[in-house]
């Protein structure tokens, strides 16, 4: 900086205090003469005793929100804070809700606000108010029918400081809503003059009208209807003219009685003419790929279908409900002459789908390839209910379905996200966990923000559930329903010889007593890894700790068939590792040392003296 005549500024210094002790700063400041260019060093020396925040969280970590009476307002919870420290702590509360919800449903208070600040005096309690608001129209399935909704609310230190301070504390709220839910199909394939069946199914508690829109040549009759709870509506829709034709259904649900905007629903619609789609070349979309020139041979070839593949199966782990996940695989015509092909899917899951040129998600599709001409083709998986997924695609000729490939799919709906809070991370994104001087002792907090079941386990190395000669993890391993969260407490208790070994090995204030590894992943990727036969014996090993893990069969996982060859791809996916160093005051160890206790020999000759 530079400093004008009769100039004043003041500098601040900001310290972030991760240890309770005195910490001595030192500011060296170095003014330059402008004309001679000398330079004079200075250095100012400050001394503080920092303090540790000590902020007590009354209320369990994962809080099951009640119902409330209101409007809007459907679910209420309180998280409890108490300063237990000396010093005035300075507190900033933020909220997240889980990322899969489409609405902001969650606030810290009624005006909608998801970060409060405070200052917290000693001695003080703060009761937080966190409430869940429903928009008119939320969705889940049918099988769930109460659907559980989460989000977390972070404690940290309030500093205008541009530093990334660690979390005192967080709780995960949940609220269980019996929401509105609308079956309606993806897509519908017609003939010319046979109509197709749209159903509508609300499993909502209260009525919804409904406005039906159809683009230029489709016909939808009716198109104003009204769902009464629990009650399927039947809709007709019908492709006008003999050519091939792509549409949309629209579907705007409202409630009676209400101002809301409500909901659009889209439903693909194609027409295939005069013809049907399975026994005709015709049907073929003119847009949906640029067609290739037509070859001298003819459109259908005589002989087997040679067409390679780079794939046997299409595996995929965990998937996020309502998200889509793309996997791809690539098609080569080795014939001779042009192939015409049919990719549709098949099964008893209604969650894959084909994805086009265009972007659109179909369940059938035309191919046209030139001799040695190489085709990607990309599957989506977009689930809407947890649990097993399979299916096959199926790809022949268009005149010879007899001549074709199958290739298998296998998913799982539903993925678990587990964050780990209360451990420090520094620069070089290492994480470190420090254990209070006074007690040996520390947390940090696991949750399964996702929305199927995980598992974790901690050790070192892979090997023990006692660790470091004397600190012990609670507990070290459990299965982690989703919503839900689990504290974790790190106990170190050594001996004489521990204790001395520990205080030979560093100088350095802080010692660190050892490294601990948290797994943590999908429990369904974790029991399907624990079906397969033969995996690489690196993996083998770790395997083999997680199979001790206690577990509920999950139904119809037997049915997915993956290969042995995509356990490393499951593992990267659906497996983290984080390594966590644990750290001690070198000033704790040292009071270990001490030997607090007087013991007296003879009570009748003791004298005390003045």
């Amino acid at each position: 900086m530079i400093l004008q005549p009769n100039e004043k500024r003041v500098v601040s210094v900001t310290v972030a205090a991760l240890i309770g002790e005195t910490i001595k700063i030192k500011v060296e400041v170095t003014k330059t003469d402008p004309l001679t260019q000398e330079k004079e060093i200075n250095n100012v020396f400050g001394k503080l005793m920092a303090e540790i925040p000590k902020i007590s969280l009354l209320n369990p970590l994962s809080v099951e929100m009640k119902p409330v009476e209101d409007e809007r307002l459907k679910c209420q919870g309180v998280m409890v804070l108490q300063n237990n420290g000396r010093a005035v702590v300075p507190l900033k509360l933020t909220l997240t809700q889980s990322n899969h919800l489409e609405a902001d449903m969650f606030y810290l208070d009624r005006d909608k606000t998801t970060t409060v600040t405070y200052r917290l005096e000693p001695g003080q309690t703060l009761r937080q108010v966190v409430n869940c608001l429903t928009p008119p129209i939320f969705e889940c399935s049918r099988i769930t029918g109460q659907m559980p909704v989460t989000a977390q609310v972070q404690v940290t230190l309030a500093t205008s400081a541009q530093v990334k301070l660690p979390p005192i504390t967080t709780t995960t709220f949940t609220a269980r809503l019996s929401p509105n839910f609308f079956s309606v199909p993806a897509s519908l394939t017609m003939a010319s003059d046979s109509p197709q069946v749209c159903q509508v199914y609300n499993s909502g508690p209260q009525p919804y009208s409904f406005q039906a829109t159809a683009t230029i040549g489709f016909y939808v009759q009716p198109t104003v209807f009204t769902a009464q709870p629990r009650q399927t509506v039947t809709l007709t829709v019908t492709s006008m003219g003999r050519s091939f034709r792509k549409g949309t259904l629209t579907l705007h649900a409202s409630e009676l009685h209400s101002k809301s905007s409500g909901k659009l629903y889209t439903v693909h619609l194609q027409g295939t003419g005069s013809y049907s789609v399975s026994n005709s070349a015709s049907a073929t979309p003119q847009n949906s790929r640029p067609t290739s020139p037509t070859s001298p041979s003819g459109s259908i070839a005589e002989g087997g279908l040679q067409l390679a593949c780079t794939h046997k199966e299409l595996v995929w782990g965990g998937c996020s409900l309502q998200k889509r996940v793309v996997k791809s695989c690539s098609l080569k015509n080795q014939n001779s002459h042009r192939e015409k092909l049919r990719l549709s899917l098949s099964g008893p899951h209604n969650c894959f789908k084909i994805l086009a040129q265009k972007k659109t998600m179909e369940s059938e599709m035309l191919v046209s390839l030139q001799p040695m001409e190489k085709y990607e083709v990309s599957v989506v998986m977009l689930a809407a209910s947890p649990g097993p997924k399979w299916g096959h695609l199926t790809i022949s000729r268009l005149n010879q379905p007899q001549d074709k490939k199958v290739l298998l799919l296998y998913a799982f709906g539903g993925k678990a996200l587990v964050n780990i809070e209360g451990v420090m991370t520094d620069p070089e994104h290492h994480m470190w966990l420090y254990l209070d001087p006074d007690t040996l002792c520390s947390t940090f907090i696991l949750t399964n923000t996702g929305d199927y079941t995980a598992f974790f386990k901690i050790c070192e190395g892979m090997s023990a559930t006692t660790v470091g000669g004397g600190l012990s993890v609670s507990p070290p391993e459990q299965i982690l329903e989703r919503g839900h969260s689990v504290s974790v407490d790190i106990n170190l208790s050594v001996t004489t010889e521990r204790l001395e070994y520990l205080l030979a090995q560093s100088s350095q204030k802080a010692i660190c007593i050892t490294r601990l590894t948290v797994t943590s992943g999908d429990e369904s990727t974790r029991q399907r890894l624990s079906q397969l036969s033969r995996v690489q014996p690196k993996l083998a090993e770790k395997l083999f700790q997680l199979n001790q893990l206690p577990a509920t069969p999950i139904p119809d996982l037997d049915r997915l068939g993956d290969p042995t060859d995509c356990a490393e791809t499951l593992w990267l996916e659906d497996v983290s590792e984080w390594t966590i160093g644990v750290l001690v005051e070198r000033s704790a160890l040292e009071a270990q040392r001490l030997d607090t206790t007087v013991k007296f020999v003879d009570l009748a000759t003791t004298v005390l003296h003045g």
